[in-house]
């Protein structure tokens, strides 16, 4: 059985590049119904949209996500075919089924 799912539509936003011409993006979020219920009571609660609320948790979410993509590159550098067995934690699980 599929969870219900709803669809935000934020308003597009008109960008402007370098050059001067603009670019228009839109951003449609689909989200589970449990979540939009969540949302909807805070919306009401705070007197704010519900867009705005679910922009404004992205934002928060933002440098968490920065940094674990930073520390996964960071990892990734490391990573070379001499040594990957040991950092994935295969070398150990490999040695223990050694008879």
């Amino acid at each position: 059985m599929l969870a219900a799912v709803r669809t935000i539509a934020f308003p597009a936003t008109r960008l402007f590049d370098v050059n001067g011409s603009m670019k228009t993006k839109q951003l449609n979020l689909a989200i589970s119904e449990s979540l939009w219920q969540d949302l909807e009571f805070l919306a009401k609660a705070t007197d704010q949209s519900l867009e705005s609320l679910a922009v404004n948790c992205i934002l928060h979410q933002l440098p968490q996500v920065r940094q674990q993509v930073r520390e996964l590159d960071e990892f990734l550098e490391k990573v070379n075919p001499e040594n990957i067995h040991g950092e994935i934690g295969l070398k150990e699980i490999a040695v223990s089924y050694v008879p």
